[in-house]
């Protein structure tokens, strides 16, 4: 009985300090939402340098399956232009998850070779079921800058209401492309639907 108490004891700072840490990174992600709010309002911050901001934290609360996750790069595919895509890549380089980011600007998809995320300036694009099916197939995040984007099909729907920036998640579409997102992402949601 002395040992087992003796292990439980053990065990507690193991717990602990495991607790901090999740609790370390929601409210890091928090802070950066709430930063962002705060900054836009106060020194005008660009729309474009707030979506790549977002974009880049939420590769940080997603779940790949192994196969996505084996390479150490993490390839984000970007179909858009001007501003938002010079501010996208501004994150080329930075690591999240262990994992470099590599920016690609792409011009079609699928044919545009293996991608871990998929941004969409828009969610204008045609043949968007297509796109959706085979983002679905290659377990790709799909991310669009538009309030609708996750009724047609997106994973997440980034957009601007009022002075802030907020975003939208498609659960379902995220189950059907074997992609998990963390609890504390789906808790800092607009909406999310099934």
């Amino acid at each position: 009985m002395a040992l087992l108490e003796e292990f439980i004891e053990k065990k507690r700072p193991q717990k602990k300090r495991a607790l901090r840490g999740s609790l370390f990174c929601s409210l890091a992600f928090v802070s950066v939402l709430i930063l962002s709010l705060w900054v836009t309002r106060a020194l005008g911050v660009k729309e474009s340098d707030l979506k790549a901001a977002f974009l880049y934290q939420f590769t940080k609360f997603v779940e790949w399956p192994d196969d996505n996750s084996t390479n150490n790069e993490l390839v984000v595919g970007v179909m858009a232009d001007g501003e938002v895509l010079d501010a996208i890549k501004l994150i080329d380089g930075k690591k999240s998850q262990k994992r470099s980011i590599r920016i690609k600007k792409i011009s079609k998809f699928p044919d545009s070779g293996h991608l871990d995320v998929l941004f969409i300036q828009g969610c204008s694009i045609n043949d968007i079921d297509n796109v959706v099916k085979s983002a679905i197939k290659a377990h790709i995040l799909t991310v669009c800058d538009q309030r609708d984007g996750i009724n047609k099909g997106f994973i997440i729907s980034l957009f601007n209401e009022g002075s802030r920036m907020r975003f939208n998640i498609n659960l379902k579409m995220a189950q059907k492309s074997s992609i998990r997102l963390s609890s504390r992402l789906l808790r800092l949601a607009k909406k999310v639907i099934n």
